[in-house]
């Protein structure tokens, strides 16, 4: 598994000496870990290229996945991206500045698993994070949430890791809060989430399902 700890001083260092210029995009972050088949496209790149670990991710971005493929970005901030097979996902907007107190991020996530864990922001005043997807907007508050793609793009399953209120670690409680054009879901406690159809409203909470969670037990790149 990546530490953070460990990347933290490399992410700085790839910033700072990055060749990639962009009059619209800024620099997000870097690829912490990659398995498989993974690719990069968009801003000044003709072509998609093949992602490594320590590659420049700018926002504006788009990071994809093969079928046997994960990888991790990890962001200025410390936050986590892991991404599973077949996914795709797109840095829309990065913002981490403490001076200020302001984090803030916005991903469009169009295919696939994702798993998110909030890092430096999360401790600023009012951090913003919005994950979205074919089905609507997923607004998070705290570390950890999942997000997984179901019955080719028919319905998605939107859950909350951690932590939740009264944790034994005394962090911040998590949340998730959810809304499309038929109605909105909230979550605030660990473990639970909901699924959700293209054109429908979120469904009931129930206990994330161990076959989604199990898809991201000790299966971060390396």
């Amino acid at each position: 598994m990546v530490s953070l700890r460990h990347w933290g001083a490399f992410v700085l260092f790839a910033l700072t000496t990055s060749a990639w210029t962009s009059s619209y995009a800024v620099q997000a972050g870097v690829a912490a870990g990659v398995k498989g088949e993974a690719k990069i496209q968009g801003n000044d790149r003709p072509a998609p290229e093949a992602v490594r670990s320590g590659d420049v991710i700018l926002t504006n971005d788009t990071l994809v996945t093969g079928a046997a493929a994960r990888m991790q970005a990890l962001l200025v901030d410390e936050t986590a991206l892991t991404l599973g097979p077949n996914s795709s996902l797109t840095i829309d907007r990065f913002v981490y500045d403490p001076n200020k107190g302001s984090g803030e991020m916005v991903a469009n996530m169009l295919r696939g698993s994702l798993r998110f864990v909030s890092g430096r922001s999360s401790a600023l005043n009012r951090p913003q994070f919005k994950i979205k997807t074919p089905v609507g907007v997923m607004g998070i508050r705290g570390t950890s949430s999942i997000v997984v793609e179901r019955e080719g793009g028919k319905s998605f399953f939107m859950g909350l890791v951690g932590p939740g209120p009264d944790n034994n670690a005394g962090l911040p409680p998590s949340k998730i809060e959810f809304s499309n054009d038929y109605g909105s879901q909230t979550v605030d406690k660990a473990g639970v989430g909901f699924f959700v159809e293209v054109n429908q409203p979120p469904g009931d909470l129930i206990p994330v399902p161990a076959e989604i969670s199990n898809l991201f037990v000790n299966k971060v790149p390396e």
